[in-house]
């Protein structure tokens, strides 16, 4: 592999890596412990403080998400659903 190639194969690597890591940002506060292993299961956590907000787990890290507008976290059928339907 000459040098020129070796270069452009790093730079990809680090941009893959940027944009990889930069799409769903971990949580920085104190998050719910979420399995090790959730291979194709998707695993979700209500936030305690935010009707609105929601973690979902990937390979064991929480991510914070948050519903759009108008809508709150339904722990009962996990998706963001109108405030009437949701005990929060």
């Amino acid at each position: 592999m000459t040098i020129k190639k070796f270069a452009i194969f790093v730079f990809v690597l680090a941009a893959f890596l940027v944009v990889s890591t930069s799409a769903m940002p971990p949580v920085a506060r104190a998050a719910p412990q979420c399995p090790a292993s959730d291979v194709g299961t998707a695993v979700f956590f209500p936030d305690p403080t935010n009707c609105k907000n929601y973690y979902m787990c990937s390979w064991g890290v929480a991510y914070l998400k948050t519903c759009p507008d108008d809508l709150y976290w339904n722990k009962a059928i996990n998706v963001c659903d109108f405030p009437s339907n949701v005990i929060c």
